[in-house]
């Protein structure tokens, strides 16, 4: 069974910067390498799930999925799970 590691957003942070993500997915994209498709929702009264996949061909595929909760008179609370592979976990 493959193992796993849960990664906070300052675990994130020590290993990225924001500038280099943004820079790589810039040249992936002009290199037709990016996959990036709409966002699909699903809406109802007491909230939303939203859902955005994305790939970059040679390295890694995700999926960030956000739960949005619709409390009362236009308060909301959001949860949300990313799940992202890298090509060396699918090989």
């Amino acid at each position: 069974m493959p193992s796993y590691k849960v990664l906070t957003d300052s675990d994130v942070q020590q290993l990225l910067s924001m500038k280099d993500v943004v820079e790589e997915a810039f040249k992936s994209k002009a290199a037709n390498a990016l996959v990036s498709p709409p966002r699909f929702h699903v809406d109802t009264q007491k909230g939303s799930l939203v859902f955005t996949a994305g790939a970059e061909v040679e390295c890694s595929l995700g999926i960030d999925i956000h739960c949005i909760h619709n409390l009362a008179m236009n308060r909301f609370y959001t949860d949300n799970m990313i799940i992202f592979w890298l090509n060396k976990l699918l090989e």
